[in-house]
């Protein structure tokens, strides 16, 4: 058997292993929550043990709908409500999305989410192919810029490759596929 005792700014929790095991779920109240989480001493994280969703943020049933369990962790320990927090974005610091800790979780905008994502490196290249919406490759995009500078104009290449006369614009005049050489 383990003991924590976690000491925040406005309260103290009391976490016995052989406790949290015997009292089990009652419901899906908020108090709940930490029935189903587990401390890693090396992160200081309170990692949800219960359903994750495939990006693995944790869920659980709260008044019959499936919510992301670090907002309902953010209303328990921060005392508000969800239309305190609607259009909010609960943010983890430490980027774990099994996180609960309240220290480790903020509510702030999605703008800054993004800043705090890119500025950690952890946003995703999605630059030319590795686009999903991306309709040509690097490879076709350098033919493009090869055939044009042979003579070929923008109307028969948009034909060609199957794209607006704009995005052979855009490509020829390095607005987009910029990161693409011209050779």
């Amino acid at each position: 058997m383990f003991f924590v005792r976690v000491q925040l700014l406005w309260y103290t929790i009391d976490v016995e292993s052989e406790e949290i095991m015997a009292r089990g779920r009652k419901g899906n109240k908020l108090e709940n929550i930490l029935d189903t989480t587990v401390i890693n001493n090396s992160t200081g994280c309170w990692e949800w043990q219960g359903c994750k969703d495939r990006d693995g943020y944790g869920t659980m049933g709260y008044q019959n709908q499936t919510r992301l369990v670090h907002r309902l962790a953010y209303m328990l320990f921060y005392n508000t409500s969800e239309e305190d927090i609607k259009g909010k974005v609960v943010m983890h610091k430490c980027d774990n999305p099994s996180c609960i800790n309240p220290e480790h979780i903020k509510l702030t905008t999605q703008r800054e989410n993004i800043i705090d994502m890119h500025k950690k490196g952890r946003a995703a290249d999605q630059t030319g192919e590795k686009n999903g919406n991306a309709k040509l490759t690097d490879y076709q995009v350098k033919k493009i810029r090869e055939m044009y500078q042979l003579g070929i104009s923008q109307e028969e290449l948009s034909k060609i490759f199957n794209v607006s006369r704009r995005t052979i614009y855009n490509i020829r005049n390095g607005i987009s596929w910029s990161h693409v050489s011209f050779e």
